[in-house]
């Protein structure tokens, strides 16, 4: 029997959007992920987990990636950023895939996300796009994650990420 758990959020204007919570494996390929990412990023930027970001041009009330690695953020009040992350990555779930795919994709490139990450733990593979005048452009698919993967972000070519067994 699979059991639904849902979280909940409650944005500025009193509206309650719910969310389905992460799977143990979306946890675990995150947590990887999360390992990788910050052992490339230096300062001044910083590597977030589901931290909420808030800009002008957002039409929705804001958006909460599963990773984004953010240089000199900004608090918008205290809880929110208002800078925008230069990297976005979703560890897609059934519930979330298509928002994942769609709505977050297009708002990310749209508000000025260079790199965006499709994390799919059940093809087991990293779509890798990039941004082009506002809409991201597939790069390329990343799908063997055995032992320690080695590869370069797509944009800043200085930095190389180390996975280890990213799906296992």
């Amino acid at each position: 029997m699979e059991i639904a758990a849902v979280k909940y959020s409650i944005l500025d204007n009193g509206e309650i959007i719910d969310f389905s919570r992460a799977s143990v494996e979306h946890n675990r390929v995150l947590k990887k992920l999360d390992f990788a990412v910050t052992a490339a990023v230096k300062p001044p930027c910083e590597v977030f987990r589901e931290q909420s970001y808030r800009w002008e041009q957002d039409t929705a009330a804001y958006r909460m990636p599963d990773l984004s690695v953010c240089c000199n953020p900004k608090s918008y009040n205290g809880v929110d950023i208002s800078a925008v992350p230069w990297f976005v990555a979703e560890v897609i779930s059934k519930s979330t895939e298509n928002t994942d795919k769609n709505e977050k994709m297009n708002l990310f490139a749209l508000v000025g996300v260079k790199e965006y990450w499709i994390v799919d733990p059940y093809k087991k593979e990293i779509l890798i796009y990039i941004n082009k005048d506002g809409k991201f452009e597939f790069v390329k698919s990343m799908t063997d994650f055995k032992g320690r993967t080695c590869f370069t972000s797509a944009v800043e070519k200085e930095l190389t990420f180390f996975i280890e067994n990213l799906f296992d």
